[in-house]
């Protein structure tokens, strides 16, 4: 046996959780996010000008993140984003339930919304025509 004593591990400095602290990049993944959002409502909005219900929108693939792998990035990022507009008004997101992203060479995100009248008012509607038959 030996008589050697461990040094005292109570200030070990710098551990692989303090590696892999996500906050690290937390403002730079917060600025990415918004810049996304900012330029999908803008295409959501041109579009529902337009008359259209849905929109494709070709997500960026690099972040240039620091200490951080792209696909985490992407995996973090994309999550984000998807939560954001899926998430019921009610609880601050944007309330588009039919979003999703389909990630393929080019990872893109698709969004529709109700142009027009909802179910409930176009079945309504449909049996005062069907009543209005003769």
């Amino acid at each position: 046996m030996s008589d050697l004593t461990p040094i005292s591990l109570t200030k070990r400095g710098i551990t692989i959780n303090t590696l892999k602290d996500v906050a690290a990049n937390s403002d730079t993944m917060r600025c990415i996010i918004q810049d996304q959002i900012k330029v999908i409502d803008d295409k959501i909005q041109s579009a529902h000008h337009a008359g259209f219900n849905s929109i494709e929108h070709e997500l960026p693939s690099t972040f240039g993140l620091n200490n951080m792998d792209k696909q985490d990035a992407q995996t973090y990022i994309y999550s984000e984003i998807l939560m954001i507009y899926r998430a019921p008004v009610s609880e601050k997101g944007k309330g588009f339930s039919e979003t999703y992203i389909d990630i393929g060479p080019k990872t893109k995100l698709y969004v529709r919304w109700p142009n027009g009248l909802s179910q409930e008012e176009r079945d309504k509607r449909k049996q005062i025509l069907l009543a209005a038959k003769k």
